[in-house]
Order: C-alpha cells, then structure tokens, then sequence
C-alpha cells in the first residue's frame, strides 16, 4: 500500500506539475508534519489553520508565502487524501497589491558594472536582455542561442511551457565573449549540448540559489537603494519594451505571461509615458499665480 508521500507523488506528476512545484509541496508538507507533530494522515483542518496562522503571527511570513503553504497543503488534504472539505476550508491570505521593482537604465548600467564576475555579469545581462527568469536563464542550453533566427528558445519555462524570446545582437557578442573565456574551465567536453552557465557539481547547471547570492553581493556592491533582485531584470525588460513602443501582446509572449492580466500590470510602471503626459492644473488659465 503506498504512503501519504508516494500517493502525492503520484498526483503531482499525474497533473504534470514541474519537479521544482513537487520538491516545494512536499518540503511544505514536511514542515507541517513536524511543527504539529503528527503523520499527515492525522492532521486536521483546525490544526492546518493554526499552523498558517502561526506562520503569518510567528515567523511574520508575507502574505504570499504564506499562501504557498496554503496550495501545498490544499493539494495534499483535498486532491491526495479526499478530505470531504470545501475549497475555501484552507484559506488564502489577502496579498497587497505592490508593483515589482524596476531599474532606470542608468541603474542597470550601473549594477553590471559592479558585477565583476564575467559569468554572473552575463547572466544578468542575459535576464534584462530577453526577459528571463532566473530559472529559465539557469537552465539554458548552447543549443537554445539560435543565432541564425537571433532568439533565444526557452525550454519548459513556468507551467512547461516553451517559447522564443528576443536575442539582443550586443548580447550575442558577450554571450560569445563569456563562451571563449568561460568554456575551457568550466563545460564537461563529453556534452553535445552543454549547459550555457555550468554548475559547480560536473554535467549540473548553475543554480538559481547561486544567482540569488550574487544578485544580493552586487547589489551592495552597486550602492543602489532599490531592492533589486534576479526578478527585477525581467520586470525592467517588460517595463523598457512596453517605453521604447513594444505592444502588450508581444511582450506577454516575449515574457511567457498565459494571462494577459499579467502582463498589464507594467502599464502601471512605465514612467516614462506618464513623466511625458500633462497634467490639468497646467493646463488651467492663469495657473502661474503671482506669488508677492
């Protein structure tokens, strides 16, 4: 007979959930059992609330990682152990609605620049050029850099999906650069199709925990305020497309967003076309009052 584990398992890939999606259930679910104190065939829902409330009043965890615990546990309970409970028995926190942080182009020039590392400085550049995400730049393939087509082929990004995205020409140039630099002491010779950034462990990729700690080292390195992280590459990407006259449209298939609701929220960062519009107190006769 299988076990509570084996039996998620089972669900996960039978719904084709991604491999990181499985890791992060399970290791939620892990946590759950050991805070309670109890297998989880026999924990109940007021244990789970307790336990969600204790992550937000406790650990002061964010609205939405909070959450993140809440769909691991509504999977297990609802969709693996059948428990006879509404959707809504295991709650979902209320997120704030903030916009996501973006760079001015002078303050991406000035983030590569403190960058010293050749190969984290190209997988910054690589993310802001065509839109990455972090996991998505990580697991990126020589063969995905199609220079003949001057794009970037994404394999399996977020819910397995694959797409094509922009491949700048001066990034293409570094990406060549980083190549004759980078390759002989870091690609396994024995790979057809080696990975773009290698890991530390032969025939692995770089990981994105390994980006996120350079990501952080630069930042302080750079002096910028802003609280930049890998994330904020591609939100600066989407923001500067949608400036320099971009459609939406392409920009949520250059960015993979399956909803267009998604993409729309960079309508409501691109300040450039806002600093550009008047507003209708300049426009009032005889606004310029004297002031003696």
């Amino acid at each position: 007979m299988r076990s509570a584990r084996q039996r998620m398992v089972r669900q996960m890939k039978l719904r084709n959930l991604s491999t990181s999606t499985q890791d992060d259930y399970l290791r939620r679910l892990k946590k759950l059992e050991q805070h309670v104190g109890k297998s989880l065939g026999r924990i109940g829902l007021e244990e789970i609330r307790d336990y969600l409330l204790y992550l937000h009043d406790k650990r002061r965890l964010a609205p939405g990682s909070v959450n993140s615990y809440a769909r691991a546990f509504r999977f297990f309970f609802l969709n693996v152990m059948d428990r006879p409970w509404p959707l809504a028995a295991i709650p979902a926190a209320r997120e704030p609605k903030t916009l996501p942080v973006v760079l001015a182009p002078s303050e991406v020039v000035r983030f590569f620049d403190a960058a010293k590392s050749f190969k984290y400085r190209t997988i910054f550049q690589i993310m802001y050029a065509s839109g990455l995400r972090v996991s998505e730049a990580a697991n990126l393939r020589v063969s995905d850099i199609d220079s003949q087509r001057m794009v970037i082929r994404v394999n399996q990004g977020k819910m397995n999906k694959d797409r094509y995205t922009v491949l700048s020409p001066k990034l293409l140039l570094i990406l060549r650069e980083y190549w004759r630099t980078c390759k002989p002491a870091n690609v396994q010779v024995k790979r057809t199709d080696p990975w773009v950034f290698p890991g530390r462990k032969p025939g692995s990729h770089i990981t994105t925990a390994s980006i996120q700690t350079a990501c952080k080292n630069v930042r302080v390195q750079s002096g910028l305020e802003k609280n930049v992280t890998p994330h904020s590459f591609r939100h600066s990407f989407a923001t500067h497309m949608l400036e320099n006259g971009v459609d939406l449209r392409t920009i949520q298939v250059l960015m993979g967003h399956a909803s267009f609701s998604t993409t729309t929220i960079y309508t409501h960062i691109a300040t450039a076309r806002i600093a550009g519009m008047r507003s209708p107190f300049d426009l009032l006769p005889g606004s310029e009052a004297n002031h003696e």
